[in-house]
C-alpha cells in the first residue's frame, strides 16, 4: 500500500465545519486526505483548494448521499486502512493513531469506531449500538431502553448496559468516524448504494461481521461530534429534520427487506406498519 491511512471526508454545504475538521488532523505523510464534496453551493470547494492545498479535493457533479459520495473515495484510497469522517468532526489527540494500533494489534478486528462524544460532552450513541431488529428498534422508538438502559433485553438497540469506558466488540458503529481494513473492503465490498442516507453503516458492519471480521468499538480514541447543520434559521432547521427523518425511516424499511426478506410476508408487513406509525410520531427522535 502506498499509504498507512486514507482518510475519506464526504462534505455537502459544512464549509465552517470542514475547516475546522481538517484543521484538528495532524497531517502525516503517510497519510492520504482526501474530500469528496457532494455538490456544495457555500463555497467549501474554493476554501479547500486555497487553505488546503495538500488535500486531496474530489468534487460530485450532484449530492450523491452518503454510501455512494464515499464509495468515490473509497475507490480511490491507497491506504492500508480507511477512515470515513464526516465533515463536522474535531479530532482528539491521537485519536486516528489509536485506532490505527488497535488494528495493527488486533488481527481479527475489522472495523473500528471511536468514542464520539457531542459538544456538551455527552456521548453520542451512534458510535455503540447493536443491530436494529425489530425488537431493539421498538424498545428504543418507545422509549423502554431510556428507562431501563441498563437492561439487556431493552437496552439492546445501543448496547447501553456495557462500559463504554472500555474497548470491546460492538455489532455496530458510526459511519461518520469508522476506521476499516482496506482488506475488509475487498472481501465484503462497497457500502450499498441503495442507502442513501442512514443504515448504510449498519449494513457493512453486519456484513464484515458475516464475513468473519469483528467490530471493535474503542473508548481510548476519542473524537468530538458538532452535528452541524447546513442551515441555521429555525424554518429551514425543521425542514432540514423533516427530509432527515424522511430518509431515515425509509432507509429502515429498506434495511428489513434486505435483512429480513425470508421472513414470512405478514411479518414484513407488520414491521412497515410499526415503522409507518413509529414515523408519525417521530418528532422527538435523536437522529
Amino acid at each position: 500500500m502506498k499509504y498507512q491511512l486514507s482518510i475519506i471526508i464526504l462534505s455537502y454545504n459544512t464549509k465552517n465545519y470542514l475547516e475546522k475538521t481538517l484543521a484538528s488532523i495532524k497531517r502525516k505523510a503517510e497519510w492520504q486526505v482526501m474530500v469528496v464534496d457532494n455538490a456544495s453551493s457555500d463555497g467549501s470547494v474554493e476554501m479547500l483548494r486555497k487553505q488546503f492545498p495538500g488535500v486531496e479535493v474530489i468534487v460530485n457533479s450532484q449530492n450523491l448521499g452518503f454510501a455512494a459520495g464515499n464509495n468515490v473515495g473509497i475507490k480511490r484510497a491507497q491506504g492500508k486502512y480507511v477512515m470515513l469522517l464526516n465533515s463536522d468532526m474535531e479530532i482528539g489527540d491521537e485519536a486516528l493513531e489509536t485506532l490505527v494500533a488497535f488494528l495493527e494489534n488486533h488481527l481479527q478486528v475489522g472495523a473500528v469506531g471511536p468514542k464520539l462524544v457531542l459538544a456538551d460532552g455527552a456521548i453520542d450513541l451512534a458510535c455503540h449500538r447493536g443491530f436494529p431488529t425489530p425488537w431493539n428498534a421498538l424498545t428504543y422508538f418507545v422509549r423502554l431502553e431510556q428507562f431501563f438502559p441498563n437492561s439487556r433485553w431493552l437496552g439492546g438497540y445501543h448496547r447501553s448496559w456495557e462500559d463504554f469506558g472500555k474497548a470491546h466488540p460492538v455489532e455496530v458503529i458510526c459511519g461518520g468516524a469508522m476506521m476499516v481494513r482496506k482488506k475488509v473492503i475487498d472481501d465484503v465490498g462497497y457500502l450499498d448504494e441503495r442507502f442513501f442516507l442512514y443504515a448504510e453503516d449498519i449494513d457493512w458492519c453486519q456484513r464484515i461481521w458475516q464475513a468473519g471480521w469483528q467490530v471493535y468499538y474503542v473508548s481510548e480514541a476519542k473524537i468530538v461530534h458538532f452535528k452541524s447543520r447546513s442551515g441555521k434559521r429555525v424554518e429551514g432547521e425543521r425542514v432540514r429534520r423533516s427530509v432527515s427523518r424522511h430518509h431515515f425511516f425509509m432507509t429502515m424499511k429498506q434495511y428489513y427487506d434486505k435483512y429480513y426478506s425470508h421472513q414470512p410476508r405478514w411479518f414484513r408487513q407488520l414491521v412497515h406498519w410499526g415503522i409507518d406509525v413509529v414515523s408519525r410520531g417521530a418528532t422527538k427522535v435523536k437522529l
